[in-house]
């Protein structure tokens, strides 16, 4: 199993989700590129499908994972399963962008106005922590471009995607509209939904054990026919 966090984040945001696994699960929650240990630049949707097929393809000895993605990620997921479904197991989508996903301020934030604002709120930090909040929000920024601009296309082919698609959606999240999780499953041909009334929009750290239970299931084979 593979865990993408989303923007900006690291992989060690699912370690309550980790914790909460069978111990026999074999899972990997790596940094995506442009954060955390990563070395690769940021990139876009197709530049993180490139990376993490890169990175199933080499464990492929093991079988096609099971991918958990969160938010920005989602995109990545969906990407990798429309392009190489042979590398995916099963899908599970935790607050995922979507069908109307895209807000005014993520359009706002990827234009060059929009990034200078943010860069400008890394000033007055301390020089090392400035280089590194610098190095995170160009990051973030580069994915708000590829947002604008990538996701699109890959809404436009979400019928194509055969994947069994597990989509957790919090009725408070207010960074993905809650109808987004609808949309999406109702565009997938093989997706179901497990909403979460109470939750928002990091559930796989508010709600690492519902995940958890979510991701065993897929694992086990009982998710969407």
């Amino acid at each position: 199993m593979v865990l993408l966090h989303g923007q900006p984040g690291r992989g060690t945001e699912f370690g309550r989700v980790i914790d909460a696994l069978a111990p026999t699960v074999d899972a990997v929650a790596p940094d995506r590129p442009g954060y955390g240990d990563n070395p690769l630049p940021a990139g876009g949707v197709g530049a993180n499908v490139d990376w993490l097929a890169g990175l199933v393809d080499t464990g492929r000895g093991s079988g096609a994972p099971l991918v958990v993605a969160h938010s920005w990620a989602g995109g990545v997921a969906l990407a990798l399963a429309l392009h190489h479904p042979d590398l995916v197991r099963g899908l599970v989508l935790i607050g995922s962008v979507g069908p109307g996903a895209v807000s005014r301020m993520d359009r706002v934030l990827a234009v060059p106005a929009g990034a200078l604002a943010a860069a400008r709120a890394t000033s007055g930090t301390a020089p090392r922590r400035r280089a590194r909040r610098r190095a995170v929000v160009a990051a973030f920024l580069a994915e708000q471009v590829a947002l604008v601009r990538e996701l699109p296309l890959l809404l436009s082919q979400l019928d194509r995607i055969a994947t069994p698609t597990t989509v957790i959606g919090g009725g408070r999240d207010r960074v993905v509209p809650p109808a987004t999780a609808l949309s999406l499953v109702a565009a997938l041909p093989r997706a179901e939904l497990v909403s979460v009334p109470d939750g928002g929009h990091r559930l796989h750290r508010t709600h690492p054990e519902l995940v958890a239970g979510v991701i065993g299931r897929a694992l086990a084979g009982s998710g969407p026919r």
